[in-house]
């Protein structure tokens, strides 16, 4: 699986089992990856060091930062919310291990992912 950095917001738990499972995975905040008080901008940078994607809570709607972030950077992001967001780490986990496919199919092409995760690790335009 492509290497992933899970964004501040969401349980550091889910990149420490994913981990456990052999698939380079990170959380903000967690030892070698960006502190946690560290800014989209920074985040969109280690990304591009490591080549991971974002798994990111933010929305971007009211603070465009990370939106212009992920386009300076050309940064792949998958967008989580709703129950994803907010349930047990596990169902993001599982979402994560099924859409492993689909990640790997986006990151190889040269369009850029940004898509919303669903709970099944479908990948879907996140403006639905």
């Amino acid at each position: 699986m492509q290497p992933l950095l899970l964004d501040k917001g969401l349980p550091h738990v889910v990149a420490q089992g994913l981990a456990a499972l052999g698939i380079e995975a990170n959380a903000v905040g967690q030892p070698g990856a960006p502190p946690d008080n560290s800014s989209d901008e920074d985040n969109c940078k280690w990304c591009v060091e490591h080549r991971a994607v974002l798994v990111t809570n933010d929305r971007g709607k009211g603070d465009k930062e990370i939106l212009n972030a992920l386009a300076n950077h050309r940064v792949h992001a998958i967008f989580v919310y709703g129950d994803l967001q907010t349930g047990p780490p596990h169902e993001l986990a599982r979402a994560l291990l099924n859409a492993e496919g689909k990640i790997e199919k986006w990151v190889d092409s040269r369009r850029l992912l940004g898509h919303r995760l669903r709970p099944s690790g479908g990948l879907e335009n996140r403006r639905r």
